[in-house]
């Protein structure tokens, strides 16, 4: 009887054992998904009563809520760091880039996401004479204004204007440009216009508004000139790691932004 009572005891101890090791395991985790955000108004909004109501904003929340697959992780980093880490092999996307030749090389993309006003160039309202000269019929012709010396123009550091303005930075005098690394690029960038030290800063009309406003310069203090040989809208695109796992992620996002285009 005893015995029988010792067997029936451990045959309960191994099922609660069982049970116990069955309910300790650990649950299969979710791969983790990075995107890469950037402060660029109105697509996105970091700060704000507006916050995460940004064009961007709200088109990342329908893809991420697609993947319930994934664990995202959404993080905020200047365009420098965004770039890094895209190349570093890690599992991580970018809801907002152009798509570039050079670019092209190193990340997959997604089909375009969304068209936009292409970038311009802001100038002090005040300032418009002075850019006179340099006015074609399709706008200004910044290639000859860089090229005379007495115009430098700030840009954001690491941030793609599109092929053919990023051609020709690259081929302008080094004097004729300041790149910019900060986090707050545009409004550092529109401060220095403000006092003088740089006559004009390339980037969006609407973001250079909004910087605008946030740093207190007066309204009307800007104007924002098309660039002559530049499209006046551009694409976007969400890109991510050019891994196979990158590439499997655009698929599925493909998949999600043919799904929202069709409902919209």
């Amino acid at each position: 009887m005893a015995t029988g009572c010792s067997r029936w005891r451990d045959a309960l101890l191994t099922a609660l054992l069982v049970a116990f090791l069955g309910a300790a395991a650990p649950v299969q985790s979710k791969e983790r998904l990075f995107w890469l955000l950037r402060d660029t108004p109105p697509l996105t909004i970091a700060t704000g009563p507006n916050q995460g109501q940004g064009t961007v904003d709200r088109l990342l929340e329908q893809i991420i809520e697609g993947l319930p697959e994934y664990e995202h992780v959404v993080l905020r980093v200047n365009r420098a760091r965004s770039m890094q880490r895209l190349q570093e092999g890690e599992l991580a996307c970018d809801p907002m880039l152009l798509r570039t030749t050079q670019r092209s090389k190193q990340l997959t993309y997604s089909t375009p996401s969304m068209t936009t006003r292409s970038s311009e160039l802001i100038i002090r309202t005040l300032d418009r004479e002075r850019f006179a000269p340099f006015q074609r019929p399709d706008g200004v012709d910044l290639h000859a204004a860089l090229a005379g010396g007495d115009i430098k123009v700030g840009v954001v550091a690491e941030r793609s204007y599109g092929d053919t303005l990023d051609t020709l930075i690259a081929q302008a005098p080094e004097a004729s440009t300041l790149p910019h690394h900060g986090n707050d690029a545009v409004a550092s960038l529109l401060r220095m216009e403000h006092v003088g030290r740089i006559e004009g800063v390339l980037g969006y009309r609407q973001e250079a508004s909004y910087y605008a406003a946030k740093v207190g310069l007066p309204e009307g203090a800007l104007d924002a000139l098309p660039i002559s040989g530049v499209a006046k809208t551009q694409q976007l695109y969400m890109a991510c790691s050019n891994t196979e796992r990158g590439r499997i992620v655009i698929e599925k996002i493909n998949l999600k932004l043919k799904a929202i285009n069709s409902n919209g």
